[in-house]
């Protein structure tokens, strides 16, 4: 999506529904390079339900090969989401490495979060 031409946001983690029975849910690595100044992180989540909790952490990495992407340390991730809903952004540090997703992991018994994590960014001109 492009907002007039100055903002682009792009889906790191598609509208879903993150569940405790189905595990941990990684995004798609985003490529980073072609935006300047400040990049976000944009989480959007429904109430899990009593009991549950959602760890949503950023991950970053030189190549886009799933087996290379780390936490960033010192570690960003968003506010636990729990019987509440949330909606948050984080800012990407400058050193991040050129791609960057995230690894959204609920907890507890039951719980269930219709979740979508945005990147918001603005493209650098020609």
């Amino acid at each position: 999506m492009d907002a007039n031409g100055i903002l682009t946001a792009v889906e790191v983690l598609a509208p879903q529904a993150v569940t405790t029975a189905g595990g941990a849910v990684t995004g798609s690595g985003i490529d980073t390079a072609g935006y300047q100044g400040s990049l976000k992180l944009i989480l959007d989540s429904a109430a899990g339900g009593a009991g549950a909790t959602l760890d949503v952490a950023v991950q970053q990495s030189d190549d886009n090969i799933a087996g290379h992407f780390a936490a960033f340390s010192p570690a960003i991730a968003f506010t636990q989401v729990g019987n509440a809903a949330a909606l948050e952004s984080l800012a990407i540090p400058d050193s991040t490495k050129r791609y960057i997703r995230v690894l959204a992991t609920p907890a507890g018994v039951g719980g269930s979060f219709e979740c979508v994590v945005l990147f918001v960014g603005e493209k650098q001109y020609k």
